[in-house]
């Protein structure tokens, strides 16, 4: 969050605004006062300096007598009292040229700023300087006298401070700055005025106009009292709202135009299934009229001729005086004539399994995995049916029946499976859910060029039953589900 505020444009316009006019503002009276602030003390160090001096030679061009007598009580009271008055002079100091103290008046600390100026003596001073009360001191009788040549008798040392001068500097500065901050404050607040003034008119205009576009709804009202930019930016969003309209519209109208066509080619599609579903349907049941019509014959005529023929070989093998040889040779006949019937029985099982008819469909798949076990003894075959499986006739039994065939078909044929498991269910919405799983090699399901004709069968099988077919195949094994309803719809 603290990370937050310092990203600008998570800030609202309005504190934005106030930001860039307010902040500036604020950043230039600082460096300002900062600037006039030390301008101020440098010039009042600079006037107090100089100040200093000035008092300085004053004072030394009339302490040469006091120096030179070493008596100064007659300028003691008037020092004093110019410490007092004269604003920042803090002390007075006169010696002589021997660095001998003559009068001190004030106090003096470290930081104060101090000015010296030399006592000079001639004779001028010597002579003019003097005090009525006080007793008269010959110069001469001070200090050789040389005329016409000045020497420098002492000297005058005044400090001064410049505090006091620049602490009212300081306060005016202050008062100063107030002024300005006020007048600041209300510079901000007519700004905030004008920013709450933007936001409420054209601002938020503007937004409500973007998310009335961003809604869908293009119909943006004008304000007319706009005028310059303002009006400018509201006419390129009423234009970026009637091209998006139109361009809304267009495409409304060719997605409709592309739905119609869309749905015509459903509708085509669809009956094209439809005629397709109703053509594979007829289809398997001429085949399986076909199939049973081939079984027939072959049971009524085929396998009545076989039997008919064996009776006949028998009535040669019974007669007590046959030959040998012939004997023999319409045993063989026999045995030929028992693997053949065996083998037109197989092919009626396969072609039109009577026990489908005279005992059910799970009856008949019971005798398909049965058989299946005992022929291939390298691959156990099992079967698990629900208690509750229902009975399921007509052309539904056989599609189940053909599609469970096919399956175990394809797993003796190319699977090498050690284990197969058959599985019969039927849910509450009463679909009948098929799964045929095994332990092979698998194949790939995405190669639909390579795919056999009986995996083609099974899928056109499913689809003219309106069912549902699953296949998943890797390296563990293959597993294929199908769901169909027990009655057609």
């Amino acid at each position: 969050m603290i990370k937050s505020l310092f990203q600008p444009w998570r800030w609202r316009i309005t504190t934005q605004l106030l930001v860039i006019s307010v902040v500036p503002a604020c950043l230039m009276l600082l460096f300002t006062n900062v600037y006039l602030y030390q301008a101020a003390r440098d010039e009042v160090v600079h006037d107090v300096t100089r100040q200093a001096r000035l008092i300085a030679s004053s004072l030394a061009e009339s302490s040469s007598y006091a120096v030179l007598s070493g008596n100064a009580k007659h300028l003691e009271k008037s020092l004093t009292r110019l410490v007092a008055t004269q604003q920042g002079v803090q002390a007075i100091r006169i010696i002589d040229d021997t660095g001998t103290q003559v009068l001190k008046v004030g106090r003096e600390e470290e930081g104060f700023i101090e000015a010296a100026a030399p006592v000079v003596f001639d004779q001028l001073n010597a002579e003019t300087f003097h005090d009525p009360n006080t007793p008269h001191v010959s110069v001469a009788d001070a200090r050789e006298r040389h005329p016409g040549k000045s020497e420098v008798v002492g000297e005058v040392r005044v400090s001064m401070s410049a505090e006091p001068i620049i602490a009212l500097k300081r306060q005016r500065l202050l008062w100063a700055t107030l002024l300005v901050l006020l007048f600041a404050l209300g510079s901000g607040a007519l700004g905030l005025a004008m920013a709450l003034r933007l936001l409420h008119r054209p601002l938020k205009g503007f937004v409500n106009a973007l998310q009335q576009i961003k809604r869908g709804d293009y119909d943006i009202p004008v304000d007319r009292r706009l005028r310059g930019e303002w009006a400018e930016i509201q006419r390129v969003i009423c234009a970026m709202a009637l091209a998006l309209k139109t361009s809304q519209q267009a495409l409304e109208q060719k997605v409709q135009q592309r739905t119609k066509e869309l749905n015509e080619v459903l509708q085509l599609a669809n009956e094209a299934n439809e005629d397709k579903r109703r053509l594979i349907n007829r289809g398997n049941d001429l085949i399986e009229e076909v199939r049973r019509s081939i079984a027939m014959e072959i049971h009524d005529s085929f396998n009545a001729s076989i039997i008919t023929v064996r009776l006949w070989t028998g009535a040669i093998i019974a007669k007590p005086n046959a030959d040998p040889e012939t004997v023999h040779l319409a045993q063989r006949i026999m045995t030929a004539l028992d693997e053949l019937y065996q083998s037109a029985r197989h092919m009626i099982k396969q072609m039109h399994p009577e026990v489908l008819e005279t005992l059910g469909l799970r009856a008949a798949i019971q005798e398909m995995v049965r058989t299946l076990d005992e022929a291939h003894p390298e691959c156990e075959f099992t079967l698990s049916v629900d208690d509750d499986f229902p009975k399921v006739g007509g052309n539904r039994a056989i599609a189940v029946y053909r599609l469970v065939q096919e399956a175990l078909s394809n797993v003796v044929k190319h699977a090498h499976a050690s284990l197969t498991q058959v599985t019969l269910a039927c849910d509450a919405a009463g679909l009948i859910r098929i799964v045929v799983e095994d332990n092979g090699r698998g194949f790939d399901i995405h190669d639909r060029a390579n795919e056999g004709v009986g995996l083609i069968g099974m899928r056109e099988r499913v689809s003219g039953a309106q069912g549902v077919l699953q296949i998943e195949s890797g390296p563990q094994g293959t597993r294929i589900a199908i769901a169909l309803m027990a009655t057609p719809g």
